[in-house]
């Protein structure tokens, strides 16, 4: 141990040399400072700089808003189907119809505005229709009809008890009210047109026993076949319905 300000003390070997010369302390002091070994350990190492902070990434761009879809286009009205043609007139159906009457019966007259002439049991004034047996014997209606349609000629099939009497009349009242049964009247389920139409009376199967096609009539004035059951047809006021109709006016 040194004590400071004592200049240090080297024994000499025995058969070292006295030096020539002296080392001053300050000398001395030095020389031991750089003969002593450097120390073998790493010097501390400065610290690491604290890396660059790293960029905050930008913001991602918020997308754009969707466009709205453009509105569906209305689709176009459906054109309106085409009206359906008017059926023909009836009278084109009469091909359709056997080419000769039977003449078992006739539709004898008619009336298709009746305004003050015959009243039914209500007192009502209903179009009427006058059928006519010229035979010599009771005719069965059984199996007969009557129309105002020659596409539906069976559109008032007859009741199978009804009959016409030898040589007479029976009259129909052409109201569209068969629910009517007072006074044991017969209705139809059809009127008489004013402006005309045709009729139609059918015998049993497909026989034809009568047709016509009338035209425009006046109010309360009949049709009517002089004489009875003829081919010969003429125009009355009222008529004479359920009765002859004479042999000529």
């Amino acid at each position: 141990m040194l004590t400071p300000g004592t200049p240090p003390h080297f024994n000499q070997p025995t058969n070292s040399l006295t030096p020539s010369h002296s080392f001053s302390p300050l000398l001395l002091a030095l020389g031991l400072f750089a003969c002593a070994p450097a120390k073998s350990g790493t010097g501390d190492s400065g610290g690491t700089d604290g890396g660059d902070g790293t960029d905050g990434t930008d913001g991602t761009d918020g997308t754009d808003g969707t466009d709205g879809t453009d509105g569906t286009d209305g689709t176009d009205g459906t054109d309106g189907t085409d009206g359906t043609d008017g059926t023909d007139g009836s009278g084109d159906c009469s091909e359709d119809l056997p080419e000769t009457n039977t003449g078992e019966a006739f539709i004898n007259e008619y009336v298709a505005s009746n305004a003050s002439g015959l009243q039914d049991a209500s007192g009502a004034y209903p179009d009427w229709i006058e059928l006519y047996n010229p035979s010599g014997s009771e005719l069965s209606l059984a199996g007969w009809a009557i129309s105002d349609d020659f596409c539906e000629p069976r559109k008032f099939p007859f009741p199978t008890d009804l009959s016409i009497p030898a040589g007479g009349f029976i009259i129909l009242m052409a109201d569209n009210d068969i629910d009517s049964t007072g006074g044991g009247e017969i209705h139809v389920p059809f009127k008489l047109s004013a402006d005309g139409e045709d009729l139609l009376l059918m015998a049993p199967g497909d026989s034809v026993a009568d047709r016509l096609t009338f035209g425009v009539m006046a109010n309360d004035t009949a049709a009517a076949r002089i004489p009875d059951g003829s081919d010969t047809w003429d125009f009355v006021t009222h008529g004479t319905p359920g009765e002859t109709n004479g042999t000529g006016r």
